[in-house]
């Protein structure tokens, strides 16, 4: 009997010593799991047309509909200046990677600002220091600009693309500048990208077709013959339009979408070398009447990311794809179950937001969702806007709030990207609460142990 009561002892020891370990790896576990949680910087609960982030994810500027510029700092949602226009309806916006220059289109002409950080009020004090001839509707997706600013690239009024040298360059109050250079399609202009340096330009066409100019920041001319682009390419297999385009930030990759029965995304590497009408380097076709909606490509041009009905379409090593022997398959596809209208990715790749009609995802490079849930809005998203970093995103909804959340996740300057907002870790400041606990326990069950050992020697 003596034998059986020393082995229950031990075992009840043993259970103790189990269960503190158990508790001690949740703990552990608890403390380590990675946030993932999103904060919402600010809410403006005005209707917007457009939304861009700059960036280096400090400013957004907005266009809230009718006639509204906001430009906001990316920590409050009162705006630091606003401009309204008079008479004229805003449609579409433009930032300069460090937030000075912004850019709008109306649905007469394009508005720009030079030194917008700096600016503070309202018109007068705000108003823009240069404006366009009257070109008609600058439509979203019609309107692009250089890093620094100085160049910028439009459609969207027609048939026609629109191009500007020198933008910050016009003395204050400047009325009527005329285009560097325009060029005239045979259908509608839809969508329009320019490289980070200025230097080269593509546009999507209704025709549908991919147009191509390199060395745009030395171009003149103006209308059907000049300056052509260095190539068109027209071998696309769509009965309706290419309604996005993306650019590399060096110009020499290019990615579009168009709408058609079975939807695609098309793909033109070394995009300097090519000319005449040539055929895309590589294509993905969507069946089941499926279409894409949206693209956005990496800075060196090496990921791809394709909004669709069917949820989001990811490739890697995209500079290295072919058509041939068979049409390269997306590394991964996140279905959702309803249309991406608009996509953004980091400018290395890591991470990449969707957006669909009532909730944004944003996932990583491997095709995991970062947010869980996803981001549910109060109103239609329009658009969509994502630093460079991946760290701040803005978003539009239709005719009610624009949002700006810090996602939770910032790339580094190292070649694995990190989770959350980089700070340094004290581990002891982190585990103290499960370890004071743990212990805790362990000295409890000691106490349990030898009470009950107590016992049992007294009832011997």
């Amino acid at each position: 009997m003596i034998f059986v009561r020393r082995n229950l002892v031990r075992l009840e020891i043993i259970s103790c010593i189990a269960m503190i370990s158990f508790l001690s790896i949740a703990f552990v576990q608890e403390a380590y799991a990675p946030a993932t949680v999103y904060t919402i910087l600010w809410l403006d609960w005005v209707p917007i047309a457009d939304i861009a982030v700059s960036g280096n994810g400090q400013y957004v500027a907005s266009v809230e509909q009718p006639g509204t510029l906001r430009f906001n700092d990316r920590s409050s949602e009162t705006a630091l200046w606003n401009w309204t226009a008079t008479g004229e309806t805003l449609l579409s916006v433009a930032i300069s990677r460090n937030g000075d220059c912004v850019a709008v289109g109306s649905n007469q002409r394009v508005y720009f600002w030079v030194g917008a950080a700096s600016l503070t009020g309202t018109n007068p004090a705000t108003n823009p220091t240069w404006n366009s001839t009257s070109l008609g509707r600058i439509e979203r997706r019609c309107l692009a600009m250089s890093d620094d600013g100085n160049y910028l690239a439009a459609c969207g009024t027609g048939d026609y693309a629109y191009y500007w040298r020198d933008t910050k360059g016009h003395s204050q109050g400047s009325f009527n500048v005329q285009t560097t250079w325009d060029y005239g399609f045979i259908s509608m202009a839809e969508a329009v990208d320019i490289s980070s340096d200025g230097d080269c330009v593509a546009v999507g066409t209704k025709t549908p077709s991919v147009a191509y100019w390199k060395g745009a920041r030395t171009l003149t001319g103006h209308g059907l013959s000049e300056p052509q682009p260095d190539w068109l390419s027209t071998k696309i297999n769509s009965a309706i339009s290419v309604v996005d385009v993306a650019i590399s930030d060096d110009g020499n990759y290019v990615a579009a979408v168009s709408h058609s029965i079975t939807g695609e995304l098309y793909y033109w590497a070394s995009a300097k070398a090519l000319e005449g009408d040539p055929t895309p380097t590589w294509h993905n076709e969507l069946w089941g009447g499926s279409i894409f909606d949206a693209v956005a490509i990496s800075g060196d041009g090496n990921s791809v990311v394709g909004g669709a009905t069917s949820g989001v379409y990811f490739w890697s090593n995209a500079t290295r794809l072919h058509d041939l022997p068979s049409n390269p398959t997306p590394d991964w596809v996140y279905a959702i179950a309803d249309l991406v209208k608009d996509v953004a990715i980091s400018s290395a790749g890591e991470y990449i937001a969707a957006a669909t009609d009532s909730a944004a995802y944003f996932l990583n490079s491997t095709g995991n969702s970062l947010w869980n849930p996803p981001y549910v809005t109060d109103a239609l998203l329009s658009s969509l806007s994502l630093s460079e970093d991946g760290g701040t995103l803005a978003m539009a909804t239709v005719g009610s709030t624009a949002h700006a959340l810090d996602t939770g996740f910032r790339a580094t300057s190292e070649s694995e990207p990190v989770g959350g907002i980089l700070m340094p870790i004290d581990i002891f400041a982190l585990l103290w609460p499960y370890l004071l606990a743990a212990g805790l326990a362990f000295l409890a069950t000691i106490a349990l142990v030898y009470k009950r050992r107590t016992q049992l020697l007294s009832a011997r």
